[in-house]
């Protein structure tokens, strides 16, 4: 008996997004339990190459970020390893934050005004190039987060202004300027 699980169209998507539409992780839409376990260890070994890419820090917060990922795929060796998967992850979640939680002395009642702050050892500060915000617009623009259509037609505008070699740097900064809601809805 294979006992075939169906998989939930959020994981199609997933594996889409991750493996590529014509995948055979993107083409398959059963799955024994084995196959699922396969399938939580490439994403685990994703996360590792894409935490190697992505993230700068101190070493440390590397090893630990790795540490936690880990220790999802090792769980896959337990019988029991969905709850230990989890953890790992959720572990990586917040030292992706900046540290995992530390309310192991909290005798309850009304928290602290700074329960939630992770930033002991780190902050997260996502930065944006000109090249960036630039794609962002575009993105947002396209799936309705700011009023503009047609990007193009506002960069066409802009072009109308400027110089090729001014372009990409003070496009920005002429955005902000001529569509200041839009840019202050995203930014």
């Amino acid at each position: 008996m294979n006992n075939l699980k169906i998989m939930p169209e959020e994981i199609i998507a997933l594996n889409k997004s991750l493996f590529g539409c014509k995948s055979r992780d993107s083409q398959k839409y059963e799955r024994t339990e084995k196959e699922w376990k396969e399938l939580l260890k490439k994403y685990v070994v994703e996360i590792q190459e894409y935490l190697n890419e992505n993230i700068e820090t101190d070493s440390i917060h590397m090893e630990r970020l790795l540490a936690a990922a880990s220790s999802s795929e090792t769980a896959l060796r337990k019988e029991d390893y969905l709850p230990l998967y989890i953890e790992g992850l959720i572990r990586l979640i917040f030292t992706l934050i900046g540290q995992s939680p530390e309310h192991c002395r909290r005798k309850g009642g009304r928290k602290a005004k700074d329960h939630y702050k992770l930033d002991k050892y780190r902050n997260i500060c996502y930065i944006q190039d000109s090249q960036q915000k630039y794609r962002l617009l575009h993105f947002a623009s396209q799936h309705h987060y700011i009023s503009i259509q047609h990007m193009r037609s506002v960069y066409y505008d802009f072009c109308k202004e400027f110089t090729y070699y001014e372009k990409k740097k003070k496009f920005i900064n002429w955005f902000k300027e001529k569509y200041s809601d839009d840019y202050l809805r995203i930014f």
